[in-house]
């Protein structure tokens, strides 16, 4: 074991970094939390609980302030002061680690006798819980078993426990890790016991992916546009973003072999009222009406008429370019700080119509992806697909773009329902029941 403690922060933040997009690598996903378990360990000898919170918080501030850099370009377009945003978030996010490791280390001079292991994967696994049910501060980004979206065939058992149930199983692995390489020779039975779990986590996947039925839901034609942020914020632009997509839809058609069921448009891809009278939402209802297709598009509406503040909705225009009664969804997770100045939040939606015979969607609007509660009520509600609308434009170049879409794997497996994703900018994509993409742009 390293004898300076910043060895090992720095270290768990490398392998934190590593395990997630865009590096995506398996092994870290597995060794990333050793050094923190080391560090509480110390704590724990030396009986300083205060020390374990220290511990975890500059372990905390290493991993998430390297893992989340991305917000520093992100919140250029949100916040007046950029970088004390992006450190905040990192602290706030932070003190959950100290929190955990005050609590652990607690917990392990109490109860002496209790696993160790158990205690650690108890204690992160509500952590991470507690990051997704943090009422208007609530951020479910990359949660530990989302680090494996890389490998669908090794999470299938999701379907059975869930991402968290993913992240127990690593925190568990990381904990018996660190006490095998402490002593091998002493400990290769907690080794042996990791590298058991592997191979049975594969072949349920096997299982999985050989015994699951597969059924076609209907045809998606995904418009994806490329709106920059100040675009997107400077009125004077907007028409010209509605007559790309406008444009690049009524391409796509022409070119198309058979018509499809139905087109989705990207978040807030009009600047309209929902009541169909603006001007940009008119055009969009007369391609509908000519191409004689469904459409569900992203949109701002106001949450009042005059108001400057806006609902995050998605609307079906159905193939005679009529708004359909009552299907409209409204964004129900906001985005911390971001979006809590403009946006309102909704109370949700219906589940929509997709595909030819009786398919249904749930849709879900960009950061929802990562509330896995919300797609399995969709799921419980018996939809058949996820439609995921999003705008990735703030992400620019940094790792969230890769960052964002993984959460999907995760939610195709909890559910078994495949996701169609469109973007502003960032990647689109199908993907199948299984996790695994079928068709990206």
């Amino acid at each position: 074991m390293p004898t300076r403690p910043w060895v090992l922060v720095v270290a768990g933040a490398l392998l934190t970094v590593l395990a997630y997009p865009p590096f995506h690598l398996f092994l870290p996903s597995f060794i990333a939390l050793v050094p923190l378990y080391w560090l509480l360990d110390r704590a724990a000898l030396a009986k300083r609980p205060a020390r374990g919170a220290w511990y975890g918080l500059v372990a905390g501030l290493a991993a998430n302030g390297a893992l989340h850099a991305w917000m520093v370009v992100a919140l250029q377009s949100y916040a007046a002061y950029p970088i004390a945003t992006y450190l905040l978030a990192v602290l706030l996010l932070s003190l959950w680690w100290a929190v955990l490791g005050w609590w652990v280390v607690r917990v392990w001079i109490a109860l002496p006798k209790a696993p160790r292991w158990l205690v650690f994967a108890a204690g992160w696994t509500v952590m991470e819980w507690i990051f997704g049910h943090h009422g208007a501060l609530a951020f479910p980004w990359l949660g530990l078993g989302t680090s494996l979206t890389g490998f669908p065939l090794v999470i299938q058992w999701a379907d059975l426990a869930g991402a968290r149930g993913v992240t127990f199983w690593l925190v568990v692995s990381n904990a018996l890790l660190a006490r095998g390489l402490e002593s091998p020779a002493r400990e290769w039975r907690r080794l042996a016991a990791v590298l058991v779990t592997i191979p049975l986590a594969l072949g349920y996947g096997a299982l999985r992916v050989r015994g699951l039925d597969l059924r076609p839901v209907g045809q998606f034609l995904l418009v994806q546009s490329d709106v920059k942020p100040h675009d997107k914020q400077d009125p004077a632009r907007w028409a010209a973003s509605v007559d790309a997509l406008l444009d690049q839809t009524e391409l796509a058609l022409a070119e198309s072999p058979t018509r499809p069921d139905l087109v989705l448009w990207p978040e807030a891809a009009v600047p309209a009222d929902a009541d169909g009278t603006g001007a940009h939402m008119a055009a969009v209802a007369a391609l509908a009406r000519e191409a004689r297709v469904a459409l569900l598009v992203g949109m701002l509406e106001p949450d009042a008429p005059g108001s400057t503040r806006r609902y995050n909705s998605a609307v079906l225009l159905d193939a005679g370019g009529r708004m359909v009664q009552g299907m409209v969804y409204r964004k129900r997770y906001l985005v911390p700080v971001a979006e809590r100045g403009t946006i309102v939040p909704g109370d949700g939606g219906p589940l929509f119509p997709v595909g030819s015979g009786h398919g249904r969607g749930g849709v879900v609007i960009c950061f929802e992806v990562g509330f896995e509660r919300l797609a399995r009520a969709y799921r419980r509600a018996g939809a058949h697909v996820l439609l995921n609308v999003s705008n990735d434009a703030w992400a620019r170049r940094t790792w969230a773009r890769s960052q964002h879409p993984a959460h999907l794997v995760m939610r195709a497996i909890e559910t078994r329902m495949g996701i169609a994703r469109v973007a502003n900018t960032g990647v689109s994509l199908v993907m199948d029941p299984l996790g695994r993409v079928t068709a990206q742009a």
